[in-house]
């Protein structure tokens, strides 16, 4: 027996949905809670999201502490 499954409309977060849908290949090294900066630059696919740091963070998929960044080229940032 086969059931039928109702749509649902779930509400919209502009935030969640930057962060699904805006995503940046660099490496995020952040210098302490809530500041980093891309090793792409002015190049970084997330730039847009800088006023919101959350959003911004998701939307790299490799993070570091500002300690590792002299280690980058194991986390496979720009050397």
């Amino acid at each position: 027996m086969r059931r039928a499954i109702a749509d649902v409309m779930l509400p919209s977060n502009p935030a969640y949905d930057a962060v699904m849908t805006v995503v940046c290949d660099g490496l995020l090294v952040e210098a302490s809670e809530g500041v980093g900066e891309c090793d792409q630059g002015e190049a970084c696919e997330a730039l847009g999201l800088r006023g919101d740091y959350e959003a911004y963070r998701a939307a790299h998929g490799r993070v570091i502490a500002g300690g590792q960044a002299e280690n980058k080229d194991e986390y496979g940032g720009e050397a």
